[in-house]
């Protein structure tokens, strides 16, 4: 049996060689239903200790996500993700600004249900916890609008990879 030590690892380049230090998971799978434009908790989060204030930190969210609304001229719901109070993504801000798609002036019911992935790659400056959640509001509240994160229970996840440089 042979062992390699070595006391460093370089690019080719000469630039420090960047690893993965840690992995940590969430999960969430009870649905909410928020029929306000106040943003509210969808309970998704986790937390993690970066071992050096200048690692990253990388961010994956698959958040299960409904918008529904009775009629009107615009559906759609905000979705936030935030560092412990900081916000640090925040997609779909108002109804000009979409998930990738909107749907205008219906006539019925329409409900919009997706899974929509966040990617962050954080730097949090810290040794310390930090927490990092999402937040689901909807834009429109006329004609019963409304944003349901975890829909039917539907599992919502987040991953934190904690990246040394």
């Amino acid at each position: 049996m042979s062992t390699l030590k070595v006391n460093t690892i370089q690019e080719a380049d000469g630039s420090a060689f960047s690893r993965i230090l840690q992995i940590v998971e969430g999960t969430h799978s009870t649905q909410i239903i928020v029929n306000s434009t106040t943003l509210t908790d969808t309970n998704l989060s986790a937390s993690i200790t970066p071992s050096s204030s200048s690692n990253k930190i990388l961010v994956l969210v698959n958040q299960a996500y409904l918008t529904d609304r009775d009629s009107g001229s615009g559906v759609n719901g905000r979705l936030r993700l935030l560092r412990d109070t900081t916000t640090i993504l925040d997609h779909t801000p108002d109804m000009n600004n979409t998930l990738g798609f909107s749907v205008q002036n219906y006539g019925d019911d329409l409900t919009l249900g997706m899974r929509v992935p966040l990617f962050k790659l954080d730097s949090p400056s810290t040794t310390s916890s930090v927490t990092y959640s999402t937040k689901v509001a909807t834009l429109v509240t006329s004609n019963n609008g409304m944003t349901i994160a975890q829909p039917s229970d539907m599992i919502s996840t987040i991953h934190l990879l904690e990246i040394a440089p």
